[in-house]
């Protein structure tokens, strides 16, 4: 379903992408009140955002299709540090559909995450002094594949991510990073044979403006852009192959 991946909110339809509604409700200056979702240029859905007053965290997120009737809830909780703890998603009825539970180690970073629902799969993460060493992801109890994390000598930054699946290598993503603030993943088969490659782009604020995903061709197939309004993300654009924007997200703050 279109709102379990939690990036949509609401607006009349006579609205443009540039008359976005003001917030209403309670909220703190500059975090997300909607999120508003357009494909090919028609509006499609958004997110309402809610937040517990008094930690100031995301508690709840009510997403609504292009007419305003409600398509699902989805529900955070935290830990005593404000990590979350559980993501809950019910549907318009407020019957259960999944609900993700993360558990974290001593020292902050994720250990496990489990969800359960009509499926369940489980994703724990290993840690060599504190750094990911091994993701195992199972669904339904069988392990689907295993990442073993590779570093360059004598730093924390990832070099390669070998995957296995039934004990044999599947894939082989290669980490490198430039200068200029960019990001490159390419990955190959058992083989060695490219099968695809990601370059990401950021700003002086580490923060992605450009996400370009080639096919195994080299053929631009994908382009993603982050467009930021004093320093907080204000909009994203999706882009085909063609160059044609498919889907544009629209952030409305408090």
């Amino acid at each position: 379903m279109r709102w379990l991946a939690n990036i949509l909110l609401l607006l009349q339809l006579s609205c443009t992408v540039d008359e976005l509604p003001s917030c209403n409700g309670n909220g703190f200056e500059g975090e997300i009140c909607k999120e508003y979702q357009y494909t090919f240029g028609r509006y499609k859905g958004v997110n309402e955002y809610e937040y517990d007053l008094n930690t100031g965290l995301v508690s709840k997120i009510t997403t609504k299709r292009k007419n305003g009737s409600i398509e699902g809830y989805t529900s955070y909780l935290y830990n005593d540090l404000g990590q979350i703890s559980s993501i809950t998603l019910k549907d318009s009825k407020n019957d259960l559909i999944s609900e993700k539970r993360i558990q974290y180690n001593n020292w902050g970073a994720v250990e496990s995450q489990i969800i359960t629902g009509q499926k369940k799969s489980e994703h724990y993460y290993f840690y060599n002094e504190n750094l990911l060493c091994k993701e195992v992801f199972l669904s339904n109890g069988e392990i689907e594949w295993t990442d073993s994390i590779e570093y360059l000598a004598e730093s924390n930054e990832i070099y390669r991510k070998i995957r296995y699946v039934e004990n044999s290598i599947s894939q082989i993503t290669y980490y490198e990073t430039f200068s200029n603030n960019i990001l490159k993943q390419k990955t190959t088969n058992s083989n060695g044979v490219i099968q695809g490659t990601k370059v990401t782009l950021y700003n002086h604020n580490q923060k992605k403006i450009e996400e370009l995903t080639y096919s195994k061709e080299n053929h631009l197939v994908n382009t993603v852009r982050y467009y930021y309004f004093d320093g907080r993300l204000d909009r994203i654009e999706k882009f085909n192959h063609s160059g044609l924007e498919y889907e544009e997200l629209n952030y409305q703050r408090f």
